[in-house]
């Protein structure tokens, strides 16, 4: 298998280059992600050409696994800014890491003000975004409802919200699961993105953020599998 690093194209092969504003950790960390993906796993992502290219943008995934952030990293090249638990600061080798990860700490049982506004500023600097509306790692591996959070985070900033679906992780290392199923397939499918008049129901709506976060889930449940090769199929993105 071609490792992530080095992808086949028309032209040949070719060497996954540093982006302009990564940092040299999140390089190197996404390296070794796609390396481990593409060596044990069967790695699809599907759809990247729904990625808006150029301006901010939110990602918002389902979340099944611990796999899936560092899965999701690989449907774009620029660097990502995530939202992590603020529990996870207390490994010492993650509270080294967590600023050239580009996430953002945040406090899942409570309301975050501070992570909120990292993000809202995240996104007006025109970084993209990666949530997980649901706010934690669903038990069974179907959808659970989103968190009013995300939608706040989206109607603050009106900026298109792009539904993924990751399919896969939960099989390979649910949150029940006490080893990762080795060479099992994963698959990312990356959907159009919602433009803001779509999520958005109003400030004149009472649960605006909650209506909102409710509509992103919705458009994440339609995503389907595709079961055979599609056009804007990837195993990792340059």
């Amino acid at each position: 298998m071609i490792p992530p690093f080095i992808l086949t194209t028309d032209n040949g092969p070719r060497r996954l280059p540093r982006q302009k504003g990564m940092s040299f950790t999140y390089w190197m960390t996404r390296l070794v992600c796609g390396l481990f993906f593409s060596s044990c796993f069967k790695v699809r992502i599907v759809g990247h050409n729904n990625i808006p290219k150029r301006g901010a943008f939110i990602l918002a995934s389902n979340h099944v696994s611990y796999f899936d952030p560092p899965l999701i990293s690989g449907t774009i090249s620029a660097p990502m800014y995530f939202f992590a638990r603020k529990s996870l600061l207390k490994n010492w080798w993650f509270f080294l890491l967590h600023k050239g990860l580009n996430v953002i700490p945040v406090d899942v049982d409570g309301n975050d003000i501070n992570a909120v506004r990292k993000a809202i500023e995240m996104l007006k600097n025109d970084r993209p975004l990666v949530v997980f509306p649901e706010g934690t790692r669903s038990p069974d591996g179907t959808l659970q409802r989103g968190k009013a959070g995300a939608g706040l985070i989206a109607c603050k900033t009106g900026v298109p919200v792009v539904p993924v679906r990751v399919f896969g992780s939960y099989e390979a290392l649910g949150r029940n699961s006490t080893k990762p199923g080795w060479g099992m397939p994963l698959t990312v499918v990356i959907g159009k993105p919602i433009k803001p008049d779509v999520y958005d129901a109003g400030a004149h709506n009472k649960e605006r953020y909650q209506t909102a976060v409710d509509r992103i889930m919705e458009e994440i449940g339609k995503i389907e599998k595709p079961e055979k090769h599609v056009e804007s199929e990837a195993e990792w993105i340059v």
